[in-house]
């Protein structure tokens, strides 16, 4: 409780000019819970006018007008955090674009408590990177997972998904160094980095852009077995002598599928159909990458990436099996001749 993020208490006429003002002294300490305060050990603080702070009148704090967040003060220590749910206030956002990771942790029996000092990380720092208090900046796209982690609890994370910023102006169109942060046909650059370059023919040029896969969560070992769809597009600046690229999505760096494609002027759309069961569980970032053109050296990414989840069938509930149980067929002929009887006795 702040002079900003202080509490009110409603006064007999409807108002709430009272502002509950609570220190940790002693024994006495305070948290935020969701649903009702516990009424063991909870401390009567008084405000003024007559106003309290209890079990019952606790103070309200959320989002506004939500107010499902309670304050509660007391005695007894919370139960101490044994695992943690680490989510994120958006999942996909563009590069130099921020989001808010937030843990919420957990006692023993799913009892929602105060979480430890959380240390947050995040796997690929060139993608997206993380400050100390959970804030997360996209770099530059592609995907990777957001980590927290504290004394008790583990580590959680979250995956997260930075795309090619669209509202950066457009980097010059020839090999002359850019000035600013601007966008190279869906890749943004640095100041003093060029759109164009390496190679023979430093106007020929490709990128991997427009990944999508949906659904993002998928379960091996199912029966019937399961399979995920990539879909992407190719881009070719412009005509090449030798347009062929060779076209690989690995998964833990283990190329999953290899197809060479002869591209076109503009857009070519792909699409890549891998067995779920081939992959392996958890989160799993599929990677796709289009190898350059004859006598090209790319500086521009020609790739992309994007994290599912995958879960084992053994893993669900009665098994996860989706099977349709079969019908012996002593049981298909004794039903046959059942009707036959009943057909001849009419």
């Amino acid at each position: 409780l702040s002079d900003t993020t202080n509490a009110h208490v409603q006064t007999p006429d409807g108002s709430y000019p009272v502002a509950v003002s609570i220190s940790n002294g002693g024994t006495t300490f305070c948290y935020t819970i969701p649903g009702e305060c516990p009424e063991i050990g909870i401390a009567s603080i008084s405000g003024q006018q007559g106003a309290t702070v209890n079990s019952v009148t606790n103070a309200h704090i959320a989002e506004y007008n939500t107010y499902n967040t309670k304050i509660c003060c007391g005695t007894l220590p919370p139960e101490p955090a044994t695992g943690c749910i680490l989510t994120l206030a958006e999942t996909i956002i563009e590069e130099t674009q921020t989001t808010q990771a937030t843990a919420i942790c957990y006692a023993e029996g799913e009892i929602e408590t105060i979480c430890p000092t959380l240390t947050f990380s995040s796997d690929a720092t060139a993608i997206a990177s993380v400050d100390a208090t959970g804030l997360v900046t996209g770099n530059t796209a592609g995907s990777t997972n957001i980590n927290a982690a504290g004394t008790g609890i583990g580590t959680c994370s979250t995956a997260i998904t930075v795309e090619t910023s669209t509202t950066l102006q457009t980097c010059p169109d020839d090999e002359s160094p850019t000035e600013v942060v601007c966008n190279c046909f869906g890749s943004t650059l640095l100041p003093g980095e060029t759109c164009f370059g390496g190679g023979a023919g430093t106007e020929d040029f490709i990128l991997v852009k427009d990944l999508v896969i949906d659904p993002t969560e998928y379960i091996r070992n199912a029966d019937p077995a399961q399979t995920v769809t990539l879909n992407f597009n190719v881009y070719l600046k412009e005509p090449h002598a030798s347009p062929a690229t060779t076209i690989t999505v690995s998964a833990g760096g283990t190329t999953m599928n290899s197809n060479s494609v002869s591209l076109t002027e503009g857009d070519n759309l792909q699409e890549v159909t891998l067995n779920v069961d081939d992959l392996s569980g958890g989160l799993v970032t599929l990677v796709v990458n289009a190898s350059p053109l004859s006598g090209e050296n790319h500086l521009v990414n020609n790739s992309a990436s994007r994290t599912i989840t995958i879960v084992d069938a053994g893993d669900l509930p009665g098994g996860g099996t989706t099977a349709t149980p079969e019908i012996p067929p002593i049981f298909i002929v004794f039903i046959a001749l059942t009707v036959i009887l009943l057909l001849a006795r009419e």
